[in-house]
């Protein structure tokens, strides 16, 4: 979770040129949120050789662009070990 501010002009951070602006809060502005979950799964069937799985599920939400995906990604790999 985090948040990167508004979009405002710096000169609003300092109260304005002349001081007349309010001071916004700190790091206002729409909030990003990600969320994951993962798991990892390695094999040896044979001396050298590994077949490993990685598979994560991940959230994202974002005010600013009012959105919220969800999706799902995974790997599977095999190596060789040589020596």
């Amino acid at each position: 979770v985090y948040r990167k501010g508004g979009l405002m002009d710096v000169a609003y951070q300092y109260g304005g040129p002349d001081g007349t602006y309010g001071m916004p809060n700190f790091l206002y502005g729409p909030l990003h949120e990600e969320r994951s979950f993962g798991l990892y799964w390695k094999y040896q069937p044979l001396r050298d050789v590994f077949v490993d799985f990685r598979g994560r599920h991940i959230s994202i939400g974002d005010e600013a662009t009012s959105t919220n995906k969800k999706q799902f990604e995974f790997a599977l790999g095999v190596q060789l070990g040589v020596w």
